[in-house]
């Protein structure tokens, strides 16, 4: 689900730029395309598309990071809550999320366990 999410959000983003740019611009067709791409990046169309580009991969970085974050923090709420450890790792089991994000919850699952 991490992984949908980071990719709709990457998806999504530079859409929303691509969007604000063509309606920035009084132009139809064609010329409104190219006018929107031109504004977007420096270097013309290839410019603004190389642009758009860019802010995909940050977008789905950030995304990712900000998933991560969430997870964290809410684990370590679990245990400032005084759930036990068995059951954080069994949310966490639940959880729908990539199998790499799960082992880093659970990494840090166990060292909070260590500090509580």
């Amino acid at each position: 689900m991490d992984k949908v999410i980071a990719t709709i959000a990457a998806e999504g983003i530079p859409a929303c730029v691509l969007k604000i740019a063509l309606n920035a611009t009084k132009l139809h067709g064609g010329a409104r395309l190219t006018r929107a791409l031109s504004s977007i990046g420096p270097g013309g169309m290839i410019g603004g598309l190389l642009s758009l580009g860019v802010i995909q991969a940050t977008a789905y970085c950030l995304t990712k990071e900000a998933i991560e974050r969430i997870y964290m923090n809410a684990i370590r709420q679990m245990y400032e809550d005084g759930i036990s450890h068995e059951e954080i790792m069994s949310t966490i089991d639940e959880y729908r999320i990539s199998p790499e994000l799960r082992d880093r919850l659970k990494s840090e699952a166990v060292y909070c366990s260590t500090s509580y």
